[in-house]
């Protein structure tokens, strides 16, 4: 947005002008706020600043970009999304185990199924299946979405037993 600056030399006409800069660079400032408290909304359960941010720089991995592709779905995207931010955790020894509370805590059992499905890489391998199927692209959407949205049918996960069926009790 371009303001015009007057050529007055009157300092009322110059305080006007500061103060209707200020005002736009506020307004600006505020939407701006609006539009992240809007985007952070489907990951406000996870309530820790460092955990947001990690899980927003998930966007820009290729694997994000193909399931989004496929699937529109909010729930299912944010949970892709936290498996993708466990991951990332993960890589970097960080203690995960509060984040996986919280997505069970908002997700249930199925919300953390999904998670883990995306953090132990399984997505790229099932989307590979998928692809050496020939299916188009309608059938590869339809049996994506059928897949997360039937995870536990689909899917064992090994574990320590004792722990994981304290995380999906």
């Amino acid at each position: 947005m371009v303001i015009m600056q007057s050529n007055d030399n009157n300092p009322l006409t110059k305080i006007a002008e500061g103060v209707v800069r200020a005002g736009i660079k506020e307004v600006k400032q505020d939407i701006k706020n609006l539009v992240e408290k809007f985007f952070n909304k489907d990951l406000s359960f996870v309530e820790d600043d460092r955990i947001i941010k990690k899980a927003k720089e998930q966007r820009r991995r290729s694997e994000w970009e193909i399931f989004k592709g496929y699937i529109k779905e909010r729930d299912l995207r944010v949970q892709f999304i936290m498996g993708l931010t466990l991951r990332e955790m993960e890589k970097e020894k960080q203690d995960f185990e509060p984040v996986k509370k919280n997505i069970k805590k908002k997700y249930d059992s199925e919300g953390l199924a999904r998670a883990y499905f995306v953090q132990n890489k399984l997505f790229t391998k099932y989307h590979s299946i998928l692809l050496e199927r020939g299916v188009t692209k309608q059938e590869m959407k339809e049996e994506i979405k059928r897949f997360f949205l039937n995870i536990k049918q689909n899917t064992a996960f090994i574990n320590t037993y004792e722990s994981f069926e304290n995380q999906l009790a």
